[in-house]
């Protein structure tokens, strides 16, 4: 029996339960694939309209205008008078090579890309450590990640945040290499991820305590940002384009703080059929058919701030209460933190992991309803966190070990289960965050098991 459970024999059954979690996976993302994922159309259709000097975010089709523009759920115009476009307009300007594609085609690539995104990450993050047993849970996180609610509805609605994801992954990598060249990179790709989420701008919070020994990222960062600042002024279309969005994502916050829809189980919408019995590669009835038949195909659930506030005590947290409580939030820790760096000198993982914390704490405060493919924004910061945590006994790694558990499970006797997960993760990297160095080992340059 003991031979049978050597390290050998453990690691090799464990590759073969990784691997048929991950043909699992594989084949249900390719199954809700052919379900016209909802939200990738809306991305696409806006990248045509903006391609084409459109403005998309208060455009509404009308039949004459052809299937390019076709979007099953683009509501007709409303009091509001905006649509269902909501990515920045630089994340559409990304979408600009492929946009073009047949929508089929568009929808297996962006499936594919989601799964490379996963792969560079894992690749990523082993490679920061060189313990062995910290490689492979590293390697079984990333697994098992893609059993989690958060992974399922970002492949069943073809939503952009684990892109996002993929880039605070690659930020965070850089900077923890703590290598001059690799900084001209985080500072482009920390620009890249502001641009496609504005207020990911908290994220050089951080490192204003000690700009000088950040200098090059944030250089590179904010001389990008200016550039394309300069671009947006100092062109009609791209002035008009922001300003529109700007005003349209105004309008969107309001309608979200009004209509509160609670969690359930997430239904792919249908909606009326204007006659088109292909859609670019999708066969509509074929499309309708398997949305009728599979109603509940993932649970979603809002981890807001003022979700929770208003489950809780059944009244509405008023606009300028939220706002407050947001700023403050930001305000406290940030303090926190510039005291807990004047005490003592902080690892580069823990500043880069603040950043990203503030990041995720601001989204959650906000007013916008974050349905449950926001979550796996969280991933690449578990994976920093696992590379700061000890031994498996320890507070922080039992919380990332929650978390994930919280995240895969569906356990109806649990309320906001998955909400429960990523407040177990944000509690478990601040407690990373805040404890001294001194008494941490990264797994960067250490053998020691974990």
């Amino acid at each position: 029996m003991k031979r049978f459970l050597s390290k050998r024999n453990i690691q090799i059954l464990n590759g073969i339960l990784l691997s048929a979690i991950l043909i699992h996976s594989v084949l249900r993302d390719i199954q809700m694939n052919n379900m016209f994922p909802e939200d990738l159309r809306n991305r696409v259709v806006g990248s045509r309209l903006q391609k084409d000097k459109i403005i998309p975010y208060t455009y509404h089709w009308q039949p004459g205008d052809g299937i390019r523009y076709f979007d099953p759920i683009n509501e007709s115009v409303n009091s509001t008078g905006v649509n269902n476009i909501t990515a920045s307009p630089f994340f559409h300007e990304l979408l600009f090579s492929i946009c073009d594609l047949p929508q089929r085609a568009i929808s297996i690539i962006w499936l594919v890309l989601q799964y490379i995104f996963l792969t560079v990450m894992i690749i990523l993050f082993t490679g920061l450590t060189t313990n062995h047993c910290r490689k492979w849970l590293l390697i079984n996180f990333g697994i098992l990640f893609t059993l989690t609610e958060a992974w399922k509805t970002g492949i069943g609605c073809g939503q952009h945040y684990f892109f996002i994801g993929f880039l605070i992954a690659c930020i965070t990598a850089c900077l923890i290499r703590n290598k001059k060249p690799v900084f001209f990179l985080a500072g482009l790709l920390a620009a890249v991820f502001v641009l496609t989420r504005p207020i990911a701008i908290v994220l050089f919070i951080p490192y204003l305590y000690d700009y000088k020994k950040h200098l090059i990222f944030l250089s590179v960062s904010f001389a990008v940002l200016t550039l394309y600042t300069i671009f947006i002024f100092i062109n009609p279309y791209e002035n008009a384009l922001y300003k529109n969005y700007m005003q349209s994502m105004v309008i969107n916050v309001q309608n979200h703080y009004i209509a509160y829809q609670g969690l359930g189980l997430h239904v792919i919408s249908v909606a009326a059929d204007p006659g088109y019995s292909e859609v670019e590669g999708f066969n509509m009835a074929e499309v309708y058919k398997n949305r009728t038949e599979n109603k509940k195909p993932f649970y979603t659930e809002n981890g807001n701030i003022f979700v929770i506030y208003e489950k809780i005590t059944h009244r509405k947290i008023t606009w300028l209460a939220l706002n407050l409580l947001s700023a403050s939030t930001i305000l406290l820790l940030s303090v926190l933190f510039f005291i807990r760096l004047h005490r003592n000198s902080a690892r580069e993982p823990q500043v880069v992991l603040f950043g990203f914390v503030l990041y995720l704490m601001l989204e959650i405060c906000l007013p916008i309803f974050r349905n449950q493919y926001n979550t796996v924004q969280w991933f690449p910061l578990v994976l920093t966190g696992l590379l700061l945590t000890t031994k498996w006994q320890t507070v922080p790694f039992l919380l990332l070990i929650t978390g994930l558990l919280l995240n895969i499970s569906n356990l109806s006797w649990l309320p906001m289960r998955h909400t429960l997960g990523e407040f177990a993760w944000l509690l478990s990297l601040l407690l990373l965050v805040f404890t001294s160095p001194r008494n941490q080992n990264t797994g960067l340059s250490t053998n020691e098991e974990i």
